[in-house]
């Protein structure tokens, strides 16, 4: 958060510590937080263990593969902050004074972890032996990512942390691109789009950038953005019309509405949708592979979320709902 502070965007973690040897439960802990952080690698030094998920045991190795997969659907998220620090000088992981500057809790010692990953994603750093820790969440309303459970803000919280889960909370009002089926960084980012859209009061807007991911055509117009509104007072969403020469593998768009009172029609375009109502996860429960009853995550789970489906065209996209 300091390093984006003064300009460097580009930073992060070796998973596992590089010297010595992490716990289990450490090494899984510093996996989810990796996640939510622009660089994110495992290291290690010659003569101690490898910093994969598999040589900790199926425990870790589950929960890893949930929050390595988690990052890949975020892939387009992430990207696009990426793109804007490099207009703007905007961090990734952002310290909470940015935001909330006059807020005097942000500097209490007891929040000086959490920070902001992109505009929307506040996460809560919690050390690998916690299953229950305090939270601070800033003015405004919050969603806990992977229950949709709402909070009001100024307001210090305690959070469950087993080591399944990290505290991870969604601003109202934001704009969260997921790629469900992203399987690399920037390569085979699958032909789903969803559009994640937490209910609130202001109006938000986020920038969604592609470009090919390895060389400088980006620089002669080789990409693809395109500008997403939320425009609460009016119950819709605006995707303008796409900008650059590049052609993005993704063919479906869905938009998904958390937070909302029940809403009985849709149209894309002035044309009706079918809204469907679903159950969702961001991360999969893990097997019950300990005799004595481990919390598998069951219930980290969204039971009824509306979204809609439709083809992603070039054109604007104008979606209304009542």
């Amino acid at each position: 958060n300091s390093l984006g502070l003064t300009g460097v965007a580009f930073s992060g973690y070796d998973i596992g510590g590089f010297i010595g040897n992490a716990s289990e439960n450490l090494f899984t802990r510093w996996v989810q937080i990796g996640a939510f952080s622009p660089f994110f690698r495992g290291h290690s030094m010659i003569n101690s263990k490898a910093s994969e998920p598999w040589s900790y045991g199926e425990q870790t190795e589950e929960i890893s593969r949930n929050f390595i997969k988690l990052r890949y659907k975020l892939m387009g998220y992430l990207y696009s902050l990426f793109y804007e620090a490099t207009q703007t000088g905007m961090p990734i992981s952002r310290s909470l004074a940015i935001d909330y500057s006059f807020d005097d809790l942000i500097y209490d010692g007891k929040y000086q972890n959490q920070y902001l990953f992109g505009p929307g994603l506040l996460v809560a750093p919690m050390e690998s032996n916690k299953e229950l820790a305090k939270v601070y969440l800033p003015k405004g309303d919050w969603y806990e990512l992977f229950t949709d459970q709402k909070y009001g803000g100024n307001a210090e919280i305690i959070a469950d942390c087993g080591i399944q889960r990290l505290p991870v909370y969604v601003k109202a009002s934001s704009i969260l691109p997921v790629l469900p089926h992203a399987n690399t960084n920037t390569k085979n980012l699958g032909e789903v789009l969803e559009i994640h859209l937490y209910a609130g009061n202001e109006g938000n807007s986020f920038t969604y950038y592609e470009d090919d991911g390895e060389s400088f055509d980006y620089q002669s117009d080789a990409y693809y953005r395109r500008l997403i509104q939320f425009d609460p007072a009016e119950n819709r969403v605006i995707l303008s019309e796409t900008e650059g020469s590049y052609t993005s593998t993704i063919r479906e768009l869905v938009i998904c509405f958390h937070g909302f009172a029940n809403f009985h029609s849709c149209q894309i375009n002035n044309e009706s949708s079918q809204i469907n109502n679903h159950e969702y996860r961001f991360i999969d429960p893990i097997a019950n592979i300990d005799p004595f009853g481990i919390d598998t995550g069951e219930w980290l789970k969204i039971d009824n979320l509306q979204s809609i489906k439709t083809n992603l065209i070039n054109n604007e996209i104008e979606i209304h709902w009542s």
